[in-house]
């Protein structure tokens, strides 16, 4: 028996076309992105806090594993895709660190909670300060202490 390749239809191809979008319509979106007046401080702070509420559970032992990892996972991916395009370029920095880190994890120990209350007391920093963008000099001093920490940490699991 030999395999068969099956070329499936491309429905949405032949709707939209294919090739990229004109650079009028890119430049108007960016437009928009930059006049956004959107206050991400209170959802980026609610985030934050589900982080906290997260690692509150993990420490008491109700969640563990791959769930715990879950539970984590979701608030920093959701930092990470909105954080720079509401002005908080530094909390999709670190959230992008930090989501790689549990990507790679199978189970949660203490240096790595510390790692992530690390993060949280970051993200706690940048939105109560309202560090925008890079964070100017106080986020580049943020970012290298992250940046340093998770460099320890992959370091002693070598």
């Amino acid at each position: 028996m030999t395999a068969q390749l099956i070329h499936p239809p491309q429905k949405l191809k032949e709707k939209v076309g294919s090739g990229g979008l004109d650079r009028s319509i890119l430049a108007l979106a960016q437009q928009r992105l930059d006049a956004n007046t959107v206050d991400f401080k209170p959802i980026g702070q609610h985030l934050i806090r589900t982080i906290d509420e997260a690692l509150h559970d993990i420490r008491s032992g109700k969640v563990r594993g791959k769930h715990a990892i879950q539970r984590l996972l979701y608030p920093a991916m959701e930092l990470k895709a909105h954080g720079a395009m509401f002005h908080y370029a530094l909390v999709t920095e670190i959230s992008e660190t930090l989501m790689n880190l549990l990507e790679s994890l199978n189970d949660l120990d203490s240096e790595v909670l510390e790692l992530i209350a690390g993060y949280k007391m970051a993200g706690n920093l940048i939105f109560n300060k309202g560090l925008t963008g890079n964070g100017g000099v106080a986020g580049n001093k943020l970012r290298t202490a992250l940046d340093d920490a998770y460099a320890r940490f992959y370091k002693s699991r070598r």
